[in-house]
């Protein structure tokens, strides 16, 4: 069953892109963790200190 992009935001975000993942890589999951690493998200985040100091 095909689901569109749009269905999917309009009932739930999470699930829709879940299942979107899994129908275009479920064959090769592997592809999908390269595309991850890929997109550099195994990176850590980076943080900023927003506080101003009186120094």
């Amino acid at each position: 069953m095909e689901l569109p992009v749009s269905k999917a935001f309009e009932v739930s975000s999470n699930t829709g892109l879940v299942k979107i993942i899994y129908d275009n890589y479920k064959k090769n999951p592997q592809k999908f963790v390269d595309r991850l690493y890929n997109m550099g998200l195994h990176k850590p985040l980076r943080t900023f200190n927003t506080r101003r100091s009186n120094a």
